[in-house]
């Protein structure tokens, strides 16, 4: 290499140093930002769930301890956009450094979010396994109870489209949504990786 690519090497890279630096300044971090507790955060409109237009009804509270499962957030959604969409939403959080929580990236969360489904046609609104594994688990029932498929078609033979469009994609786009949005609020930071 010549000397006049390895200054200009060296330049690029001293001014990436600092870019990066300045960068890692400018970040929220959890220790300066201000988390809500589990309690407030889907009764606070200021914390974005409860009066979003969407949201029918909210609640989140802290589970406790039982068994090998450990203590965590849990926040109830069910989300709709008109009378006959009834999507049933659960995100599972480990206790944040507010609530509790310790041991982990903030609080007992990993860092991660985990969205757990369910088989056939039925979902899964149990988050414990995750949350036990210290991800922040979510689970939906797809807009219908069950696990039956039958509603998918009317009465009358034609196909029931809130039914099939809440089953194959809204209630799962609405899950991953919702998870990500209250981890990034309950923590005061996004998670890292998403599964």
């Amino acid at each position: 290499m010549t000397r006049r690519l390895l200054r200009q090497l060296s330049t690029f890279a001293g001014a990436f140093a600092v870019v990066a630096i300045a960068a890692a300044l400018v970040q929220p971090s959890s220790a300066t930002t201000n988390p809500p507790t589990c309690a407030l955060l889907a009764s606070d409109p200021a914390y974005g769930i409860i009066g979003n237009p969407a949201i029918k009804s909210a609640t989140s509270s802290i589970v406790p301890a039982s068994g090998t499962d450990v203590s965590y957030c849990q926040v109830n959604l069910l989300y709709g956009t008109n009378p006959n969409q009834n999507i049933n939403i659960v995100v599972g959080l480990p206790l944040s450094f507010v609530d509790g929580g310790s041991g982990g990236v903030q609080g007992a969360w990993n860092g991660r979010t985990q969205g757990l489904g369910g088989g056939g046609c039925a979902g899964n609104l149990i988050v414990t396994p995750a949350v036990d594994a210290g991800y922040v688990g979510s689970g939906t029932d797809l807009g219908h109870s069950g696990g039956d498929c039958t509603p998918g078609v009317n009465p009358d033979g034609t196909y029931n489209y809130q039914f099939i469009e809440d089953f194959i994609r809204n209630a799962i786009k609405q899950q991953v949504l919702w998870a990500k949005f209250i981890t990034r609020v309950y923590y005061g930071e996004p998670a890292v990786f998403n599964y």
